[in-house]
């Protein structure tokens, strides 16, 4: 209970006269004025600490529920997400219920925390920029690696063509120094031409689709010759090619195509040899017995036309060969090893149906188990 300054009586100073039985030892009136207003002074002092303390404490009590108040809201604020018609909804995530703070120091450590977290998160954020530039400029870098490189196909391709048609016309390619340098063959325009051109404006991926109907699997497609002949083809080396022979003796195409020729076709009627045996064809240069094999049928796709090829056909103890198609015996003997026993018929039906007039032999189960063994 607290004691206010007007609840106390004042004290007045006595008129009466002095009692004669006061005892003498006693302080006089004026002294015990003194002590009763220090006492006073002194409650009043409590007093004023006291509703100084209480307002103290009332103001941190506001402010821990201006706390929580803000906490609330900006918890609230976290938890509405505006969706494109602008309306406020929930959102799908569920935040936790946050801690109570109940001073300076927690506040202060939990804005801490949150300026290491949001530090963290834009080095993270920077790291992942760096890394998607880098991986931008590699791959800028592996496009123009391309380019430059279809650009200098481009430009060996018409190098190719022109040094092939130089030997066409008799010159001596080998010995002649200029034949060697790219601009003086092509000369300077073309070759800024070439350089300059851009390969995305070459129509490609433009084509129609081709569906292949027929099951080509054992069916090797005749070459044409005029593909063949090209320079840029794939099928032929530039200016010739290499027997599989032992010592892989080098021949242009004409040539070898010449030796097939008088040795399939020696009156040159078209109509063969069919006298004397052929087979195998050996390399002009290798020793009698030496390459036992011959020269086989891929070279000789490339090497002659789709007449000889037919005489190639009939004469090879390997292959049989009519029209466009050539199919090899031991390529059907490992496809049908290689095929189950339930897809046999299907196999001979298919070959029957797209090998038009190959006389092909009709293989019995008992030759199929022969071949299989």
């Amino acid at each position: 209970m607290y004691i206010s300054l007007f609840d106390v009586p004042p004290v007045l100073p006595s008129t009466a006269e002095p009692n004669p039985t006061q005892h003498q030892n006693d302080p006089p009136p004026s002294i015990m004025i003194q002590a009763n207003g220090d006492i006073l002074s002194e409650l009043l002092i409590a007093q004023l600490l006291e509703e100084d303390l209480r307002m103290l404490a009332q103001a941190q009590e506001a402010e821990r529920v201006q706390l929580d108040h803000v906490l609330t809201e900006s918890k609230l604020a976290a938890r509405l997400a505006l969706d494109p018609k602008g309306k406020r909804e929930m959102s799908p995530f569920v935040f936790p219920p946050e801690e109570e703070i109940d001073s300076d120091a927690q506040i202060a450590l939990q804005i801490a925390v949150n300026e290491a977290r949001a530090e963290s998160d834009a080095a993270y954020a920077q790291s992942l920029q760096s890394s998607q530039n880098s991986a931008i400029f590699t791959d800028q870098q592996t496009a123009q690696k391309w380019a430059a490189a279809e650009r200098k196909l481009m430009l060996d391709v018409e190098f190719a063509k022109r040094l092939q048609a130089m030997q066409n016309e008799g010159k001596d390619i080998d010995s002649d120094p200029s034949a060697r340098d790219v601009e003086t063959v092509l000369g300077r325009a073309r070759v800024d031409d070439i350089l300059a051109r851009d390969p995305n404006k070459e129509d490609k991926g433009k084509g129609k689709a081709t569906h292949h109907l027929l099951d080509g699997e054992g069916m090797v497609e005749e070459v044409e010759m005029e593909i063949v002949q090209s320079a840029n083809s794939s099928a032929r080396l530039p200016f010739g090619l290499q027997l599989p022979c032992p010592n892989s003796h080098p021949y242009c195409l004409e040539c070898v195509g010449s030796y097939i020729r008088s040795k399939l076709d020696p009156h040159g009627d078209g109509k063969g040899n069919f006298g004397s045996v052929v087979f195998p064809i050996n390399c002009p240069e290798c020793d009698e017995g030496e390459w036992v094999d011959g020269i086989p049928d891929d070279v000789a796709s490339r090497v002659v036309d789709g007449a000889m090829m037919d005489l190639w056909g009939d004469r090879s103890p390997n292959s049989i060969t009519r029209n466009s198609w050539t199919v090899r015996r031991d390529t059907i003997a490992q496809i049908l090893i290689a095929r189950s026993l339930s897809n046999y018929l299907k196999t001979q039906m298919c070959l029957r149906q797209h090998v038009r007039r190959a006389m092909l032999p009709y293989v019995s189960l008992v030759e199929y188990y022969g071949m299989i063994t």
